[in-house]
């Protein structure tokens, strides 16, 4: 009589979560079956292992199972997963099952929401707008994606029926170390880009909320960067700047003339999906930029040369910061920024800072006192030099 075969759902790409006995269940088998992305991880437990090529279903009928075997599946595998496949070709008295926690009960709970009232809808080898016909037009709806039917293509074809404004999460890498969930709006997600195998959660108009993601602090010390003889935007300044950005949940932002790369960096860990895109033509700033970023653990896309040859390269963008390079570049960076993008910039001369407010709209000046101790410990105020931030919308 053929020996079990044993499916193992597991969340993300790791093994290493696993309870002991399922792993003691892999070095075992007379073969394990999974997705390339378990290769490492299972070859170090045991050599018989076979990555699924094309398909599943063609790698099972390839394969002698008559001794049994494990099969590493994602998730729960009874939930739009192998359990159906494997049951149709051996049988389910063969089965014994391990399952995992689904990626849409997971994308609920990093949400912080209740999914027993959503509606769940495969977008797995079938047209996109019968997912969408499946899917219904109110409520919660999770969507499993994939390479053919993905996050941004399925918010452009909500758009087109209307429902842009509607509340959008995705969810990708659920359970590895990048993990990322993206809340925005349909519109919003449709301009972005994500994982082809990420979970989309759309809920619309009127019904329950998504909270709030949970924000990090930010106006970091400057202790905390390397830079060059203390250029950089100071941790109050940056606040604000950061601030009049109103950075969205996607889309790209410009650091110009971004130094030390404070404030990209910054962004950057505040919207996790936002691209940011640094440029600096000093070879030591592109260096500290780098730097930073890698300490901070964020991903630039860092651009050396002159900021007029690289603005245009970068459009259109949805936020800039002008750090450097005088009113000719905040010039540029208004003309390639896309339509209600909003445009800052900071200066330390009076004379820009009244052009840029003419040309933005808007301006505040920026006064600084830092306590400093006395030599008695006593406490005075030490003033830093005040600076300009102008801001405005596009039209």
């Amino acid at each position: 009589m053929p020996e079990s075969i044993i499916v193992i759902g597991v969340l993300g790409s790791h093994l290493h979560d696993l309870p002991e006995a399922r792993l003691q269940e892999v070095a075992g088998a007379p073969v394990v079956i999974g997705a390339a992305r378990f290769q490492k991880e299972a070859l170090a437990l045991n050599p018989r292992f076979v990555a699924i090529s094309p398909r599943l279903s063609d790698t099972l009928t390839s394969v002698d199972l008559s001794r049994g075997a494990v099969v590493l599946a994602s998730g729960d595998p009874g939930f739009f997963g192998a359990t159906r496949l494997l049951g149709e070709l051996f049988g389910t008295d063969r089965l014994r099952i391990h399952p995992g926690p689904s990626s849409v009960a997971v994308a609920f709970a990093r949400l912080g929401l209740p999914w027993d009232d959503a509606t769940v809808v495969s977008a797995h080898g079938r047209p996109l707008d019968s997912a969408i016909s499946a899917a219904g037009e109110g409520g919660k709806v999770a969507f499993l994606l994939s390479p053919e039917n993905t996050a941004s293509r399925l918010a452009g074809a909500l758009c087109s029926l209307g429902r842009g404004g509607d509340t959008m999460a995705v969810a990708e890498h659920l359970g590895d170390q990048d993990e990322r969930i993206t809340v925005a709006t349909v519109e919003e997600i449709s301009r972005a880009s994500f994982d082809p195998l990420a979970v989309a959660i759309v809920i619309a108009a009127g019904t329950e909320p998504v909270p709030p993601g949970k924000r990090i602090s930010f106006g970091a010390p400057e202790q905390r960067f390397v830079h060059r003889n203390a250029m950089i935007t100071k941790a109050e300044l940056r606040s604000v700047i950061l601030s009049k950005l109103d950075l969205p949940p996607v889309g790209r932002l410009l650091d110009i003339g971004a130094g030390s790369g404070s404030v990209g960096i910054e962004a950057a860990l505040l919207v996790p999906a936002l691209e940011v895109v640094a440029i600096d033509k000093d070879p030591a700033a592109i260096a500290h930029i780098g730097a930073n970023a890698a300490a901070f653990g964020v991903a630039l896309t860092i651009a050396a040369g002159e900021a007029e040859a690289l603005i245009p390269s970068y459009a259109p963008f949805d936020r800039a910061f002008v750090g450097g390079g005088g009113i000719d570049v905040l010039r540029l960076a208004m003309r390639h920024c896309r339509s209600a993008g909003v445009v800052v910039a900071s200066y330390a001369s009076l004379d820009r800072a009244a052009t840029a407010a003419l040309l933005l709209g808007e301006i505040v000046e920026i006064s600084i006192s830092r306590g400093a101790r006395l030599p008695d410990g006593g406490l005075r105020l030490r003033a830093e030099n005040p600076t300009f931030v102008a801001w405005g919308t596009m039209p």
